[in-house]
């Protein structure tokens, strides 16, 4: 059996400070979560034959009540449905022992991959003046490093009514979720050092979910959402980016002087990372890739401000792939 530390990446793990300054005033800045190297990374599954485009702008400008909504599952598989456990695997493994070839796929290609997209956002805005714009573009071709399958970004102002009960509550989540069987290194990625590094790619289980909600009766909010699921090769990696900035209404500002947002924002992010490793070969065509994990990563922030609120920024970042 080859020596696993001579086959394996090892992968480095970047720490990022969050700095959060009390008072009215409140900065989370560039949160990274990103898992790296062959031994830890997402592999995205390649598109199905027909793709879809889907684009939705949004504007309103009222005076009273305003509800908006927006829903997006989004599945897909390398096999042949999607939720139908388990994923198809190149080495079907029995009690730890390996046994014979019997799932659908044939000696020497990948195991399968699946993935889930979702976004929603809910807002619900009462007896005020509400400026909305938002824009969802949604596609679900191959993206190179670039570009993204989901892109989401919004602008809206709330200011009360005069002696009305005037509130607004949001709520604004996306989420990935990656897993798969082993891959042939030489099969998924281009870069032709990758497989040098380790001729398979072990198994993964991924979810990162970012999101925001807010209660407040008066409120300038921005957001801005990417992500990336599906791609040619794994030398795309897998993306995930939220980005939210509340302050006080620019239309209330007095004689140059800011007004403030009132009431209570909270921003979050949830990344729970399990990944394996390859330890070489046990007979010709047969790898060692062991259904439990080598590493396992839980990773959680939440920021809340409530009152009067000057400024609040927090953006997160997810990035896992074989190359990025």
């Amino acid at each position: 059996m080859v020596d696993a530390e001579s086959i394996s990446m090892k992968c480095r793990r970047k720490k990022m400070k969050t700095t959060v300054f009390s008072g009215i005033v409140i900065l989370a800045m560039a949160m990274l979560l990103a898992i790296c190297g062959i031994a830890s990374a997402d592999v995205l599954p390649f598109q199905v034959p027909e793709t879809q485009g889907i684009s939705v702008t949004t504007a309103v400008v009222a005076n009273g009540n305003v509800v908006h909504t927006d829903d997006l599952a989004w599945q897909m598989t390398t096999g042949p449905a999607i939720n139908d456990p388990p994923l198809g695997a190149i080495w079907p493994s029995v009690d730890g022992a390996f046994a014979p070839y019997t799932s659908y796929m044939t000696p020497g290609t990948n195991g399968e991959i699946a993935m889930v997209n979702a976004y929603k956002d809910s807002i619900n805005a009462q007896q005020g003046v509400t400026t909305l714009q938002k824009t969802v573009a949604i596609n679900t071709a191959n993206q190179v490093a670039i570009e993204d399958n989901v892109k989401v970004s919004k602008n809206m102002e709330f200011i009360p009514i005069e002696g009305g009960a005037s509130r607004i509550v949001e709520d604004e989540e996306a989420m990935i979720d990656n897993m798969g069987q082993g891959q042939l290194t030489s099969s998924v990625m281009l870069c032709p050092f990758g497989a040098g590094a380790s001729a398979y790619v072990p198994l993964f289980c991924n979810r990162v979910t970012m999101g925001s909600d807010i209660d407040m009766t008066q409120v300038s909010i921005a957001t801005e959402m990417y992500s990336r699921s599906v791609a040619a090769t794994a030398d795309v990696p897998a993306e995930l980016k939220y980005t939210i900035n509340v302050k006080g209404p620019q239309s209330n500002a007095v004689a140059g002087v800011p007004s403030v947002a009132i009431g209570t924002v909270t921003a979050r992010m949830s990344a729970h990372i399990t990944e394996g490793r390859y330890f070489g070969l046990v007979a010709p065509g047969l790898p060692v890739l062991p259904d439990t994990p080598s590493e396992d990563v839980a990773y959680s922030t939440e920021t809340t401000a409530a009152g009067q609120i000057t400024q609040f920024i927090k953006a997160m970042s997810y990035v896992s792939g074989m190359r990025r």
